[in-house]
């Protein structure tokens, strides 16, 4: 049978079909394959995991959540070995269950907005990038080592994924004499034992393969699979990289960064694997971007739907496609997060929650025209548990809860635009302006801050320097102090200051040079609202 991808229908196909979809349900931009049906993502997730426990003798262990409630290094768990830290560091209790891991696999679910891996700037601009995504991945803690790990990421690849030999292309550590380090030539044996020709085992240099958890924790070189998008006979290495994605990255823990820079030498080596899902499936599924997989299309059906918004493109340089890519991935990371545990707030991890569904609100209304943001906003989080529910039953669990924080935060920004409508006369306008550039002024009112600008200005700003300014009367001046809420907001904002004007008003300027500025100063500018009425 053909099984249509429908939220409403989902959880039925996955348990009695959980790996077929149909390939009428997916537009390849790769050419079409000869097969008729295609490997669905649940499919690829269990297969990923049976692999290593059938196979290779692996220990299936749970996701932990994505709040890194106990590691003052992290904001959120934005990797698949965070929650393993402590067996690296030889910091584990002797009651601690992970004492017995030896050999482990898991599918983690993981957030990446601030910090040292932040993808919140690129979501929506490309195909690839994501604020929540599922990180697969298999370990070993002073078991297998190099030539286990290499080979087993290999057979599963190829013979279980069944990808094409010939299309895949392998990247080792080549060395770093500031760190003191060698090339790795162990590891670029170890592939060409396996059959890969020498001119696709290519060395590069710690940016790409040196992998590091944050600026501190434990560390050590990589090795890197990458898929090539178009079959070629190409040996020159930069043509190869240019037209790849990586899908697999083998990390060998060797070293802990501490404080100072310093790689210092655990005790013993560990191996750290990580493949994210959604590009992994796309592969698989034979699809040009992560959002044209059975992980998304049905986010943007019920966008449409409620919209009655052309569909979807999937170009990249569509203003409405890239607010289809936004609204669709922030609905995945408000609905995991809060079902892990996190609340709304004006810091840290709350602060980035709050902001990530007010932009997804304001998106919703603004761009899909959306009268009833709230009913949209439970729908899309109801697909995610349908689609994420049966590997993370957490998500069934607090589906309640996650409505509630969810409509409590709606009402909450309703109110708050709505009395910002109020301030139209003592906030005039909000002027952004690029130096050097007359013809790029933009005016937002206050109804419309927080969420638009991204989407609005990435094609026309970004890289550009430009400022914000908002006039503000001087009975408002008290809520334009550089205090705390404003200085956690974002180190990357260069300037933050109080002008006179021959009014006696006053006029607060943000230097920008960034769309990830910009967004974040945008963001000041609303909460100096949301200020003033909270104490008024």
């Amino acid at each position: 049978m053909h099984v249509l991808i429908k939220s409403s229908a989902l959880r039925t196909v996955c348990r009695s079909n959980s790996w077929l979809i149909s390939s009428k349900c997916l537009h390849s931009s790769h050419g079409v394959r000869p097969k008729t049906w295609l490997m669905s993502s649940q499919w690829i997730r269990n297969s990923f995991i049976d692999y290593f426990v059938s196979r290779e003798s692996h220990v299936r262990v749970g996701s932990s959540p994505v709040v890194a409630h106990n590691d003052p290094s992290l904001l959120f768990i934005s990797a698949g070995m965070n929650q393993f830290k402590p067996i690296f560091l030889d910091t584990l209790s002797p009651t601690d269950p992970m004492n017995g891991y030896v050999r482990c696999v898991n599918s983690q679910k993981c957030i990446r907005v601030g910090g040292k891996h932040c993808d919140l700037s690129a979501v929506g601009t490309d195909g690839r990038h994501h604020t929540f995504f599922e990180m697969l991945g298999n370990w070993s803690f002073g078991d297998y080592y190099k030539k286990e790990s290499c080979r087993m990421a290999w057979d599963l690849l190829t013979e279980v994924f069944k990808l094409d030999v010939n299309r895949l292309v392998v990247t080792y550590f080549g060395g770093d004499k500031r760190l003191g380090l060698e090339p790795d030539l162990e590891t670029r044996d170890i592939w060409l034992q396996i059959g890969l020709p020498e001119d696709r085992v290519i060395p590069l240099g710690s940016k790409e393969n040196f992998w590091e958890m944050g600026e501190t924790g434990p560390c050590g070189i990589c090795t890197e699979i990458h898929y090539l998008l178009e079959p070629t006979i190409s040996s020159n290495s930069e043509h190869l990289m240019r037209n790849c994605i990586e899908i697999w990255n083998i990390v060998f823990i060797q070293f802990n960064k501490n404080s100072n820079g310093r790689l210092e030498t655990l005790h013993k080596h560990f191996v750290d694997t990580g493949m994210g899902l959604e590009r992994i499936v796309s592969v698989v599924q034979n699809v040009k971007s992560n959002y044209e997989t059975d992980l998304f299309l049905p986010y943007f059906q019920c966008i449409q739907n409620n919209s009655h918004s052309k569909p979807n493109g999937h170009q990249t340089d569509d203003p409405l496609d890239i607010s289809y890519r936004i609204l669709a991935d922030h609905s995945r990371m408000f609905t995991i997060a809060i079902s892990d545990g996190l609340k709304t707030g004006y810091r840290g991890t709350g602060f980035i929650l709050r902001k990530i569904i007010r932009k997804s609100i304001g998106i919703a209304a603004n761009d899909f025209g959306i009268s009833s943001p709230r009913q949209l906003l439970t729908q899309l989080s109801a697909i995610t548990v349908d689609l994420l529910g049966d590997a993370f039953p957490e998500l069934i669990l607090n589906q309640k809860t996650v409505g509630e924080v969810l409509n409590e935060e709606i009402e909450k920004y309703e109110s708050v635009v709505s009395d910002n409508k109020r301030l139209v006369k003592a906030f005039t306008r909000i002027d952004i302006k690029t130096k050097g550039d007359p013809n790029m002024a933009f005016k937002i009112g206050l109804d419309h801050l927080g969420h638009k600008p991204t989407a609005l200005f990435h094609t026309s700003a970004n890289g550009k320097e430009f400022y914000i300014q908002t006039t503000v009367p001087n009975k408002y001046q008290k809520f334009l102090k550089a205090n705390e809420w404003l200085s956690h907001i974002s180190d990357k904002l260069q300037t933050f200051q109080l002008l006179s004007n021959k009014r006696k008003d006053k006029m607060s300027s943000l230097k920008c040079t960034s769309m990830d500025q910009m967004d974040e100063a945008i963001t000041c500018a609303k909460h100096i609202a949301d200020q003033y009425f909270k104490h008024n």
